[in-house]
């Protein structure tokens, strides 16, 4: 049961990413913070697949389908509406559009219905040999990852003890010989600058240290470290290593929301974003500092200029929003293949019927 529950776990994810996404535009168009939605979604993500592992490792079978059988029986006692060509009187005519429209949508329903009842069905029996290679992997890929972020910790707390400390502006911060501008620390984060920032405006290092200081008082250094924990859970997770990366771009793009509320020049923010990119050393991760990678860079640049979305476009995202979040949370879960083998069989059941009977004469005649 490993492997289906994998795809199962990629599934899902992959599904909340997709409407992470679309909500990630109606918040940027309501002006509200969307790191929130990136947290939700990868919280969401190992949560119900991990409700799932410890379902099937203590051998508690998935639920019944119970709604595929519900709409069965309904459809199986439903009676056949027959469809005659004639011409309708103006007051037959909304029955007509509502009895074909009930019948598009019984049958859509009961087909998705079907298919997820087929889906516990599926016999993942033959993947079974294959379950202990894949634990071993599992295992195997979140030691490295492990291994990996404590080595990078271990380097950013070896950079402190060569910074100094100074107060510019008010501030107190760190100096160092090239890295930075960046937050260093989670329980008590410290603002670290580069040399080369001293001889900066004072009006552009004040916009750097009140980004970095926006970074600490929203307690984001704690959110990227939790969900780097998620990552640790389960490292082979494509979907979560995606929503990692956008868990990235929102929190700075939040983070320049709120300074540009306070400034108000985007022009000179942008500007000086581009100047600290130009000008910074590759760090290791993680770690949150003034400016990320090149692409995150354009997309940053991108949504502080860009205009609000249409509102076509903003109800679409909802919409699409909530068929992918429906779809995540209603989609069958891993069974075993003795409960499957024991579930309804959709097949012997019929959709609703619908059938046409022309006149043999003209309409209208």
């Amino acid at each position: 049961m490993i492997a289906a529950w994998l795809v199962y776990a990629l599934a899902i994810g992959v599904l909340l990413y997709a409407g992470a996404r679309a909500l990630d535009l109606v918040a940027h168009a309501m002006g509200l913070a969307t790191r929130f939605i990136w947290v939700a979604a990868i919280a969401a993500t190992v949560a119900l697949s991990t409700r799932q592992l410890v379902r099937l490792s203590k051998g508690i079978d998935a639920p019944t389908p119970s709604l595929e059988r519900r709409i069965a029986n309904k459809v199986r006692t439903a009676a056949p509406i027959v469809m005659v060509e004639r011409t309708l009187a103006p007051n037959e005519t909304a029955h007509a559009v509502r009895d074909a429209m009930r019948a598009v949508l019984v049958n859509g329903v009961y087909n998705l219905a079907r298919t997820r009842g087929a889906i516990y069905r599926v016999d993942v029996a033959p993947l079974d040999p294959w379950n202990r290679s894949l634990v071993a992997s599992w295992f195997v890929g979140s030691a490295a990852l492990a291994g990996f972020l404590f080595v990078a910790f271990g380097r950013l707390r070896e950079m402190e003890r060569h910074f100094e400390p100074e107060t510019i502006d008010g501030v107190p911060v760190s100096i160092s010989n090239d890295v930075g501008p960046a937050l260093f620390g989670f329980s008590r984060p410290r603002i670290v600058l580069p040399r080369w920032a001293l001889g900066l405006p004072v009006t552009e290092r004040r916009i750097i240290l009140a980004h970095e200081r926006e970074h600490a008082i929203a307690r984001d250094p704690e959110t990227l470290v939790g969900a780097l924990l998620m990552l640790v859970v389960q490292p082979w997770n494509a979907a979560l290593w995606a929503m990692f990366s956008r868990l990235r771009l929102a929190i700075e793009m939040d983070c320049d929301r709120r300074v540009l509320g306070r400034t108000s020049d985007a022009r000179r923010y942008g500007e000086l974003l581009v100047l600290v990119h130009s000008r910074s050393t590759m760090m290791p991760q993680p770690l949150l500092s003034f400016v990320e990678r090149t692409s995150g860079l354009e997309r940053r640049i991108r949504r502080i200029t860009s205009r609000r979305p249409s509102s076509g476009r903003i109800v679409g995202s909802l919409l699409a929003a909530g068929v992918a979040i429906v779809i995540a949370t209603w989609a069958p879960t891993p069974a075993p293949t003795r409960h499957a083998e024991r579930g309804l069989t959709l097949d012997q059941t019929r959709p609703l019927d619908v059938s046409f009977r022309p006149l043999r004469r003209g309409i209208g005649q």
